[in-house]
């Protein structure tokens, strides 16, 4: 490549396409619409020259293309209906399940949930949708659209589809925003949920009643998508009924059916109520003796009464030891980060007072013990003396003998006077290894440890 340079100072090239590139180069690749710019305002390079597909450009910048707002609702109901699993979530519901499979009917907004142990049971839930809808609805389902998982594109599911002459449209691959429709849906349940729970105070075990009562609940709530109306309203041409609705979680007595009849026994079940159960005109309630789930319609509720409320409210007020040694490290902490260190030498000085004190008490209380057990003060000092002129050896036998032997055939003891019958072994050890030791104000602060030391000896033998 031939350079020159004109006469306004700008530099240029023969080949000005070619020079483009470079400049593009040189310049770490910026993006189409700056390159006029260096052109037209910078003048490093004529702007008449093509601008060719740059590979680096392409394989350090590229993103994802925006996603069209989608304006598309089917004609008819069950024309277009869209599936996806959730889960797996790490608790098990009361039934078992992990995952629950969401339908979405496109016209209506119509929403059904069905909870799931495994993946697996998605292929005969969908099967038995279609079934349901040919047979309730008198119509059939055209289009069914979901992602690329096994339980939609299995081969027995492909032989469904083409029996049944249904179209199934796939997203493409990580791109769950071609299923938008149901992934929404799925936010609009779990803000229900979590709702339903947070209100109740239930716990993570109760996810999937909370789940099923919250499509319930979206299923019967006005829409502005549907000018007002409500999906079951849409897909029935009737009003709903909002007369058997009741606050999710609160209390209720439900009545108790024997067996056995029993004319003292109890007539009633203190339950919780969760929900609304399928084909049954009735609720669904949760005993809380036994851990039972079933269905009545003999039910008395009260809608401001939240048993697991009141539980947990009184587990905080009895606050556990853990937590007072939580909020004790806490408000150490504080002190640590006092600026005028007050709170660090008030506590000093409280606790040297504290151990002065201590040490006070405990050579009062040895001292005292020592005339109790010693007997007068000269008997122990000569007790002290011959302590001292026996070697170390000898002494620790004759501790260890003390020990093993117990008090009547230790010879420090032999020819004293007799010990109180009240006395315990351990008063009679912790007075045979005091006299050999010494006691009293000959003790200095060696001493005093080497005093505890064998006392513990031959109280733990």
């Amino acid at each position: 490549m031939e350079w020159v340079n004109n006469e306004e100072g700008s530099i240029c090239s023969k080949n000005q396409g070619v020079m483009c590139n470079v400049w593009h180069q040189r310049l770490g690749h910026p993006s189409t619409g700056v390159m006029p710019l260096l052109s037209s305002k910078v003048g490093l390079f004529d702007n008449k020259g093509s601008y060719e597909p740059c590979d680096v450009c392409f394989r350090a910048k590229q993103s994802r293309l925006s996603f069209p707002l989608s304006r598309n609702k089917a004609a008819s109901c069950f024309e277009l209906i869209h599936c996806d699993i959730w889960g797996a979530y790490k608790v098990k519901s009361l039934n078992g399940a992990h995952y629950f499979l969401t339908i979405v009917e496109d016209a209506s907004r119509g929403t059904w949930v069905y909870l799931m142990r495994n993946k697996s049971e998605a292929s005969e839930l969908v099967m038995n949708f279609c079934a349901m809808v040919e047979n309730q609805f008198s119509k059939r389902v055209k289009v069914i659209r979901s992602d690329n998982g096994k339980e939609f594109t299995s081969g027995a599911m492909k032989q469904f589809y083409n029996e049944k002459g249904i179209m199934h449209e796939t997203s493409c691959v990580d791109t769950p925003q071609q299923n938008g429709r149901v992934e929404r849906k799925h936010r609009h349940i779990l803000n229900v949920a979590r709702a339903l729970r947070f209100q109740a105070n239930l716990p993570l075990e109760f996810w999937g009643e909370c789940t099923l009562a919250a499509a319930y609940l979206i299923n019967r709530a006005p829409t502005s998508i549907l000018n007002g109306k409500t999906p079951y309203e849409f897909l029935f041409n009737t009003k709903p009924s909002y007369d058997h609705i009741k606050v999710f979680g609160c209390l209720c007595y439900a009545r108790k059916f024997q067996r056995q009849k029993d004319k003292f026994a109890s007539r009633s079940q203190k339950c919780i109520f969760l929900g609304y159960p399928f084909g049954k005109k009735g609720w669904k309630v949760y005993d809380l003796e036994t851990g039972d789930l079933f269905v009545s319609r003999d039910v008395v509720f009260y809608e401001d009464k939240f048993p697991y409320e009141s539980m947990h409210k009184s587990s905080e007020d009895l606050m556990p030891p853990k937590k007072l040694l939580g909020l004790e490290e806490s408000i150490s902490r504080e002190r640590i980060f006092d600026p005028d260190n007050k709170s660090s030498e008030l506590e000093s000085s409280q606790d040297s007072r504290t151990g002065r004190d201590e040490l006070a008490s405990s050579d009062q209380a040895q001292a005292q013990n020592g005339q109790e057990a010693n007997g007068d003060h000269a008997d122990r000092l000569t007790q002290t003396e011959e302590y001292k002129g026996s070697s170390t050896a000898s002494g620790d036998d004759r501790t260890g003998s003390c020990a093993r032997k117990g008090i009547e055939s230790c010879p420090q003891t032999s020819g004293s006077e007799p010990l109180s019958p009240a006395r315990t072994q351990s008063d009679r050890v912790r007075e045979c290894c005091s006299r050999r030791l010494g006691s009293g104000k000959e003790r200095t602060k060696g001493t005093q440890s080497l005093t505890r030391l064998p006392m513990l000896l031959c109280q733990n033998k």
